[in-house]
């Protein structure tokens, strides 16, 4: 039925399929979302970080179906999650709507939390709320880490699933240039010292980046969060 109410909003809208432009989308957005509290600012934001987070996002000027049925469904829950309609969601409405099971399996106390914690960092966390924007980007980033989540252990993924996700549709083809970036091989104190480049010191602060990679010397790893 989901689906069909972001078709029915979709075909509503978009005169130029299968993209949809802003004023498209702002009109798609207020049929499916349910919500009348979308301001014509938010539907633009909204807009434009669907098309930077959506694949080759950086070559479009105008959203598919799949970006916008994602903002449009975080968009729905948004407005479950903020029962009086305005323009921010308070972490005690995030944990009434745990406790109620309108938030879907991706979500727990903690993640809540933690998404405040980012969002309002050193800020005391009961009287600030979150917007959607907000909303959408950390829920579109749950999106693509929950699909490879393990069945028996929630929350959890292993390397294999890992990977997966990096080769997702969902995840914005600039982050995964990024992923390719990363050196793949880990640095001995004896392939430290490349040929092509002048010997570098790796204890100066001022040297490259190469410095901070894995070395056998240094208890220093290089993480992917």
């Amino acid at each position: 039925m989901i689906l069909r109410l972001m078709a029915f909003a979709w075909k509503k809208s978009s005169v130029e399929p299968p993209y949809i432009d802003e004023l498209g989308f702002e009109c798609a957005l207020d049929i499916a979302s349910d919500w009348r509290s979308i301001s014509k600012n938010t539907a633009r934001n909204l807009f434009k970080l669907g098309i930077s987070l959506s694949p080759n996002g950086d070559k479009m000027r105008n959203m598919d179906f799949i970006t916008f049925f994602l903002i449009a469904n975080s968009a729905r829950l948004f407005g479950k999650i903020n029962g009086k309609e305005n323009n921010d969601a308070s972490l005690s409405e995030f944990r009434n709507a745990l406790d109620a099971n309108i938030l879907p399996f991706r979500y727990n106390l903690d993640i809540i939390d933690d998404i405040f914690k980012l969002v309002h960092a050193g800020e005391e966390q009961f009287n600030y709320g979150i917007d959607l924007e907000s909303f959408f980007f950390f829920d579109y980033y749950l999106k693509i880490f929950y699909q490879g989540t393990l069945s028996s252990k929630r929350w959890f993924i292993d390397l294999a699933q890992f990977q997966a996700i990096i080769y997702s549709n969902y995840l914005p083809s600039l982050f995964y240039k990024y992923f390719k970036t990363i050196p793949q091989n880990k640095l001995s104190s004896e392939s430290f010292q490349s040929k092509e480049y002048q010997p570098i010191d790796p204890s100066l602060e001022d040297n490259y980046f190469i410095k901070f990679l894995e070395k056998g010397s240094c208890n220093i790893n290089l993480f992917i969060i």
